[in-house]
């Protein structure tokens, strides 16, 4: 039940179909959250292949910077793989040992301190 409160309070907000409450009006999700420019956004450029990953192993690079820290989330948000880098790097392939099918969050900060949040997909055979 809670869930499917959730998924409505989501779906409300999302589409600025919001209480009018003391007379205030209505927030719509882009009022709400912060929004970054397009140079923001993109200023770290990071690769990462394949995706989706269809063995035990895939790739992420950045190709004009160095990785200092390597983590990947499962969808509740929990850190399921960390990798801290004391040596320059670029690229670096990881291995997804016991990682079941779904979907992941693959954040990568850089020597920089800028980091890029990618999805990253899990199709084990």
């Amino acid at each position: 039940m809670r869930f499917l409160l959730s998924i409505l309070i989501f779906f409300a907000v999302a589409t600025g179909v919001t209480g009018q409450a003391n007379g205030r009006k209505p927030q719509s999700l882009e009022t709400v959250s912060p929004s970054l420019n397009n140079d923001e956004a993109n200023a770290l450029e990071m690769k990462m292949y394949p995706n989706p990953v269809t063995g035990k192993r895939f790739t992420i690079e950045l190709p004009d910077n160095l990785i200092q820290e390597i983590r990947i989330l499962n969808i509740a948000g929990v850190t399921v793989y960390q990798k801290k880098f004391q040596i320059e790097v670029d690229k670096f392939e990881v291995t997804l040992d016991n990682f079941s099918n779904g979907v992941y969050l693959a954040k990568v900060t850089a020597q920089n301190k800028q980091s890029k949040t990618l999805k990253l997909v899990v199709r084990n055979q």
